[in-house]
C-alpha cells in the first residue's frame, strides 16, 4: 500500500509493513472510493493523496485496521455510525 498506481489507487497487497495513520478527507460514492491524504508530503501519490476502494477499506478494517473520526453530539454519532455500518455491512 505504499505506492499508488497511476490512477492514484492503492491496494492492500503484499506483506504487512506495520501501522501508519492516513487522513480520510473525502469519498466518491459513485466510484466507491475513499480519498486519503498521507503525511509524506505532496510528492507522494497524487499531490499527497491516494484512493482506496470501499471494498479494500472494508477488508483492511476487518483485518485489524482501525478508524477514528471526530463527532459532535450524540445525534451526529448515531447518524455516522449507522451510515458506516450500512456501508461496510456491520451491525
Amino acid at each position: 500500500m505504499s505506492n499508488p498506481g497511476r490512477d492514484g489507487l492503492v491496494r492492500p497487497l503484499g506483506s504487512v509493513l506495520g501501522g501508519h495513520a492516513i487522513c480520510c478527507r473525502g469519498y466518491d460514492a459513485q466510484r466507491k472510493l475513499f480519498i486519503l491524504r498521507n503525511s509524506w508530503g505532496r510528492d507522494w501519490g497524487a499531490d499527497g493523496d491516494c484512493l482506496v476502494s470501499f471494498d479494500d477499506m472494508a477488508s483492511l478494517l476487518a483485518d485489524g485496521g482501525e478508524a477514528c473520526f471526530p463527532l459532535k453530539g450524540a445525534a451526529a454519532n448515531k447518524t455516522l455510525v449507522h451510515k458506516l455500518a450500512a456501508l461496510f455491512g456491520c451491525r
